[in-house]
């Protein structure tokens, strides 16, 4: 009978982190524009999974450019995507490179199939 109470109570407290830490995470991002979430665990995957299905990721991509402009933010779970078109936030970028956290490896560079950045970037260590 303990244990089970332990199990449950360790569920519990794993399940209150994962929600402070979504919760923080995007509360940290607010400041960039970007569609409202569909869903508070899955983000804006059921719009992208919905546009996927149809084969318009592109045309939803461009859709979210009109309506938040050249920088915007969109989420999938606890993963934050931004997008940048503007050419003076890419300079910023690639100018402060000691301003941005640098990485072991890249992520997987491909959503929903297609290729999305190439295979090396000046942040990567």
């Amino acid at each position: 009978m303990y244990l089970i109470c332990l199990l449950l109570i360790v569920c519990a407290a794993f399940f209150a982190h994962r929600c402070w830490r979504i919760f923080r995470d995007r509360r940290q991002l607010s400041h960039i524009p970007g569609p409202k979430v569909d869903n508070f665990f899955e983000g804006n995957r059921p719009t992208l999974t919905k546009w996927k299905t149809d084969n318009k990721f592109f045309d939803l991509i461009s859709q979210w450019r009109d309506s938040h402009g050249d920088q915007f933010i969109f989420w999938t779970h606890m993963v934050p995507f931004m997008f940048v078109f503007g050419a003076d936030c890419l300079h910023e970028i690639a100018t402060n490179i000691t301003d941005y956290r640098k990485v072991d490896e890249l992520p997987n560079r491909f959503l929903y199939g297609q290729r999305i950045i190439g295979f090396e970037s000046i942040l990567s260590g």
